[in-house]
């Protein structure tokens, strides 16, 4: 089960609000679940200001912001999952948007601070979760000093993400250059310490592409091209996690290993997706994506390309089926194939962004 998602908007005119709860069953086979969004935000604010404040995912590039069931494929885009987490730029604090808009343009820049969120998930049983804690105690009991540095790196590899204060900004117009034919671009830019403290520096620019051959009448064909462009640096420093309390009383000539001096690096990655719509009941999409990697971050380069069809069985798109199939190519000459089969069900009017 991907997800479960209630949520609930609120217009009170000047003052809307949003909140969503996520439910999921994975790979763990447990279930888990966590506010997603929780929001207040106040709009029309003298001189084309709005501002939100609570839990939100972050106005940063094109797809960030949208929930997991507005997506044209079913797992997010390569460089966003690597750059930004599998969760995305999310986190508790405030952002505020100026806003200027005229008769077929819109452009505005949004500037946002808070504390980034790692998963909550609440699993099922509290009890069961403290006796596996134990047991995984247990099992690190008494191993070599050697053995626990290297499970330690490998367990960081790739695996950066933000973590404690996050600032970020992004800076976007949207066009209509006629009644088919429309465009949005943007840059956009996070920093923040990742968890063993080094600074992180994330930039964006993101392109969209739309075409309507009905133009703003309902049905006909058309497409959407997107492409997001990510750069991401990581500073050298940082001091990990200090494990001197765990392994107080062992006997080990060096006990001093909080890693400090960690390296740091960057990386380029990208994804660009297409998504044709014959008729209102057909999506057919092709994605494409890349991440360069990085020895001294332990990530490496992966190439990654996923055709989908997407099947609407009824003619307001709140139910569909989607097929989608990745092949990804990794950096030791290996390669990865899935298929992934999707149902999905939704309900109810546009979401307060």
């Amino acid at each position: 089960m991907q997800a479960i998602e209630p949520g609930l908007s609120l217009r009170l005119g000047q003052v809307e609000a949003f909140a969503t709860y996520a439910i999921s069953y994975g790979a763990e086979e447990e279930w888990e679940n966590e506010w997603e969004e929780a929001f207040l935000k106040i709009r029309d604010l003298p001189g084309g200001f709005e501002v939100r404040g609570g839990r939100m995912l972050g106005r940063f590039g094109y797809q960030n912001a949208r929930h997991l069931h507005a997506w044209s494929f079913v797992d997010t885009p390569l460089v966003l999952g690597r750059f930004l987490g599998d969760h995305g730029l999310w986190f508790d604090g405030a952002d505020l948007t100026w806003l200027h808009q005229d008769v077929g343009v819109t452009y505005g820049l949004t500037v946002a601070y808070g504390k980034a969120v790692g998963h909550e998930h609440e699993h099922g049983g509290g009890e069961h979760a403290d006796e596996e804690h134990a047991e995984h105690e247990e099992e690190h009991e008494g191993e070599e000093h050697a053995e626990h540095d290297d499970d330690h790196d490998h367990a960081h590899g790739g695996e950066l993400a933000f973590d404690d204060d996050v600032t970020s900004a992004r800076l976007f117009t949207q066009r209509s250059l006629d009644d088919f034919r429309s465009y949005e671009s943007g840059l956009s830019l996070a920093v923040g310490d990742e968890e063993t403290g080094r600074r992180m520096t994330v930039f964006g620019w993101d392109f969209t592409y739309a075409w309507r051959q009905n133009g703003l009448a309902p049905g006909g064909r058309s497409y959407i091209w997107t492409t997001e462009v990510l750069y991401r640096d990581v500073e050298d420093g940082g001091s990990g996690h200090d494990h001197g309390e765990e392994h107080e009383g062992e006997d080990h000539a060096d006990s001093d290993h909080d890693h400090e001096g960690l390296p740091g690096g960057a990386e380029f990655g990208f994804y660009s997706q297409f998504v044709y719509s014959p008729n209102p009941a057909l999506d057919l999409g092709t994605r494409v994506g890349y991440v360069e990697g990085n020895d001294d971050l332990e990530t490496g380069e992966r190439f990654q390309i996923s055709p989908a069809i997407t099947v609407y069985p009824d003619p307001f798109r709140r139910t569909s089926i989607r097929a989608q199939y990745n092949y990804d190519d990794l950096d030791d000459g290996s390669e990865e194939h899935t298929v992934w089969l999707q149902l999905g069900l939704a309900w109810g009017g546009a979401e307060v962004r």
